[in-house]
């Protein structure tokens, strides 16, 4: 073979193998774009599930705005500054705004509001006869505290991700993975090993590294690391009998 022809021959291998190199390239190239827009899709999924924009309870209805501000309506459970207690179409919540997520429960015809601004803090207002606006109230009679009907900061809670209300119980999902929770316990449904109602947040014991896949009440799905697991809390949705 001349030196020419072995020219020839060198350059068209190497033509093939060029070729070859950019399928190989362009392949990975695409795969990896499609890798990074399917798990933008899940976060996005993810979030929007976690993100509750609505919320009901037994008598009244709440829903966040695009703006950030609370509204509700039905029997409501706040002060909407003209002393009404009854609205048949959306008031705004006074006093709050920078609202993500919002969720409502109600128990013995009474309804409570919690809801997740973007800084991850927790406020409440409505009924807070077993503690489930997260901190104490005026006594109304015996043991049964009295309701708060402006939006109030649960202290010592930062970094939620996640909340969702029972009858009349709360549950949230911090930042770091831990699981909180407050309120009517006469089922466990708290989770803290006694039926005690909690009128302070508590930390769940023995659920760590928790991410939220979808955050609903009586039922909670978490996903703990590589492993699905689900928690069962009883109580009532949005009905009675937290």
């Amino acid at each position: 073979m001349n030196t020419l022809t072995e020219s020839k021959v060198l350059t068209s291998d190497a033509l093939r193998s060029e070729t070859r190199q950019a399928w190989i390239a362009d392949r990975v190239s695409y795969f990896v774009a499609l890798l990074i827009a399917t798990f933008l899709i899940l976060e996005s999924i993810n979030n929007s599930f976690a993100q509750r924009t609505i919320g009901a309870a037994r008598h009244n209805t709440v829903a966040v705005s695009s703006d950030g501000t609370l509204w509700g309506w039905g029997s409501i459970d706040f002060d909407d500054g003209q002393g009404n207690t009854l609205l048949t179409s959306p008031g705004q919540v006074p006093n709050l705004d920078e609202v993500i997520s919002v969720t409502s429960g109600s128990t013995q015809g009474a309804s409570f509001t919690v809801a997740l601004k973007s800084d991850g803090t927790v406020w409440t207002f409505g009924s807070n006869m077993y503690g489930e606006l997260g901190y104490i109230t005026p006594f109304l009679f015996g043991d049964s505290m009295g309701p708060n009907f402006t939006p109030k900061q649960v202290t010592g809670l930062e970094g939620v991700k996640a909340i969702a209300a029972g009858g009349a119980h709360v549950v949230v999902i911090k930042s770091d993975g831990t699981v909180w929770t407050w309120g009517k316990n006469s089922n466990g449904q708290l989770g803290v090993g006694d039926i005690s109602d909690r009128t302070l947040p508590v930390q769940v014991p023995g659920l760590t590294a928790v991410s939220y896949t979808h955050l609903t009440l009586p039922t909670i799905c978490f996903k703990c690391r590589s492993r699905w697991s689900r928690y069962l809390y009883r109580g009532g949705g949005g009905g009675g009998g937290g």
